[in-house]
């Protein structure tokens, strides 16, 4: 595999385990990674969001996880969120912070079967972790914090 990305063995019932390297935004560990893979991200700073492209399935989630520490995705995010997730389902997250997003730390819209596992979403502008029409979901030590905003006070008409 190219920038940066490699198999390197078994992961959990069966998948693979795939070792993101420096170049998250363009590595192709996330577009690669099928029912039951582990994407394992190296603990530091990632620039350019993280956008999932495929399904895991029943019993056999697709982990993203922060190898030997938080793996911060940082970036203006947009109206997909920081982290797509789109409609993909059976999807793990585990020691992953989103931070600075412009828009939505991370997003979903229409999926299921969502793990959450000390997740973080730092300074979004338009919204935390933002799930719409989702279901079965499970968060465990997950925070979300969002800029402030100023909103002048009203101005009134005389």
């Amino acid at each position: 595999m190219e920038h940066g990305c490699r198999h390197s063995g078994r992961g959990a019932r069966g998948g693979h385990r795939l070792r993101q390297g420096a170049r998250l935004s363009r590595g192709r560990a996330a577009d690669t990674a099928r029912p039951g893979d582990n994407v394992d991200i190296a603990a530091g700073t990632y620039t350019g969001g993280l956008t999932i492209k495929n399904n895991g399935s029943t019993g056999k989630y697709i982990t993203f996880y922060g190898d030997g520490g938080s793996a911060v995705i940082t970036g203006t995010g947009g109206s997909k969120g920081l982290i797509a997730l789109g409609n993909h389902s059976y999807q793990r997250f585990i020691g992953i912070t989103s931070t600075g997003s412009h828009g939505f730390g991370a997003y979903a819209s229409g999926a299921h079967d969502l793990v959450f596992e000390n997740f973080t979403v730092n300074g979004s502008q338009n919204g935390g972790l933002v799930l719409l029409g989702t279901s079965n979901i499970r968060w465990t030590a997950a925070t979300s914090t969002a800029r402030r905003r100023k909103v002048p006070p009203p101005t009134t008409k005389r």
